[in-house]
């Protein structure tokens, strides 16, 4: 039988079985990870056009042996920078502070309509002597080589490798170029490198992004003499962030995402730092991410686990969302239950509805039937959670519960009707 078959046996059991519907429970108090929009958000009304407007209903089985662990942000560890010149300063000369040899180079002009800039005729200066037509380089790439695909840079850009026996130090490169060009260095297996994290993956309008940022050389902490940070929103806007010494020793940033409240989507957090390396500037340069929602709808806080009368075992659970503005939305748990010999709870499915909702409150449900429990050898007590509530059309996370409902015993239904 299909899922959507199931679905709609399931929908006429029941309008006929009589079965005892439970009560409406509050969701548990939020967790400290969890994610809460405290106001709804009516944002303009979206066209909705090109997206699926009947709901959708599934669910998959979980390996029980394979414990579901919450996604980290994603911390940067960069030993990379790359800065901007101008073709005047690169024709005078560019300084880079190179920590490990054999450091590999990148040249991108600003206008990728301008020519690209061949890496045979930048003069490598180190030491005060010139490595003129490639003598100071290990290996070069042509923009011809990088448009068939054999690096995965931007179109317009060359590179090289600076030639391992030129060693570390104050380098310095020039070329003459006909408008602006971003340098950008990596250095594998340098000790100096810069660490950048957001505190979540994902935040509402009106709460606080918070950023911790390291900058090590070898291990310890390293003072830097200036930093730049931006965040960049998916419509090109950017606000500056000021990064302040941490309680911790390190440095850290906070921005009000209040400012962002009419762009969800993915957000980018750009960081330069600058530091004092014997006597030379060096430069570190590290990017993350981290996503925006509108809290155009929430949990309205009730919950309901209905029982049903069907052949295999099944759990039914409905959900109150409050919308504040027409969209489509995702409703997303996973399902544990006990594992009789270990005593553990252990996933066993995960279940997803999605459908247009109009503003108002509106039940949505979260169907886990035999297809998924036939089988999983567990029982009661069950739990639903990481409940999460999406908006599909933005694939932001509005509202996450990490436990959503208990079930201390398994629901035993009334005789039927004679």
């Amino acid at each position: 039988m299909s899922r959507k078959a199931l679905y709609l046996l399931l929908a006429s059991l029941l309008s006929a079985a009589p079965v005892c519907a439970h009560e409406t429970v509050a969701l548990p108090r939020p967790g400290v990870s969890d994610q809460i929009p405290t106001a709804l958000v009516r944002a303009p009304a979206r066209s909705l056009e090109g997206v699926e407007n009947q709901e959708v209903q599934f669910a998959w089985r979980l390996d029980a042996t394979q414990p579901l662990t919450q996604a980290q942000p994603y911390r940067s560890e960069s030993l990379e920078s790359w800065e901007l010149v101008s073709a005047e300063v690169l024709a005078r000369g560019h300084r880079l502070r190179i920590t490990v040899p054999g450091a590999i180079v990148r040249l991108s002009p600003a206008d990728a309509a301008r020519a690209p800039i061949d890496p045979l005729s930048v003069l490598v200066v180190k030491d005060g002597r010139s490595y003129a037509n490639g003598s100071g380089m290990s290996s070069v790439l042509g923009a011809d080589e990088v448009a068939s695909g054999v690096a995965p840079f931007p179109d317009g850009s060359s590179a090289f490798r600076l030639a391992s026996n030129l060693g570390v130090g104050e380098f310095e490169l020039r070329a003459e170029t006909s408008g602006a060009t971003l340098v950008h260095v990596y250095e594998p297996g340098s000790d100096v490198r810069l660490g950048l994290s957001a505190e979540r993956m994902s935040y509402l309008s009106g709460e606080t992004l918070r950023l911790d940022v390291d900058l090590q050389n070898a291990g310890r902490a390293m003072t830097a003499s200036s930093w730049t940070a931006n965040v960049l929103a998916p419509d090109g806007r950017r606000w500056p962030l000021s990064i302040t010494r941490a309680a911790d020793g390190g440095y850290e940033a906070q921005w009000t995402v209040a400012e962002a409240a009419s762009t969800p989507g993915l957000f980018e957090v750009e960081v330069q730092a600058r530091a004092d390396l014997d006597r030379s500037s060096l430069l570190r340069n590290a990017k993350t991410s981290f996503a925006v929602a509108l809290p155009t709808a929430r949990f309205a806080g009730g919950i309901r686990n209905m029982p049903v009368r069907m052949v295999g075992p099944v759990y039914l659970f409905e959900v109150d969302v409050e919308v504040a503005t027409r969209s489509r939305y995702q409703l997303e748990g996973s399902l544990y239950g006990t594992d009789p010999k270990s005593g553990r709870m252990v996933p066993v499915a995960t279940a997803q509805t999605a459908a247009v909702l109009e503003t108002g409150t509106t039940p949505v449900t979260l169907l886990f039937g035999p297809d998924v429990l036939e089988g999983a050898n567990v029982m009661a007590p069950w739990e639903l959670r990481d409940l999460r509530l999406m908006d599909q059309p933005s694939l932001s996370v509005i509202e996450r519960r990490e436990l959503a409902y208990v079930i201390a015993g398994e629901i035993v239904l009334p005789p039927p009707d004679r």
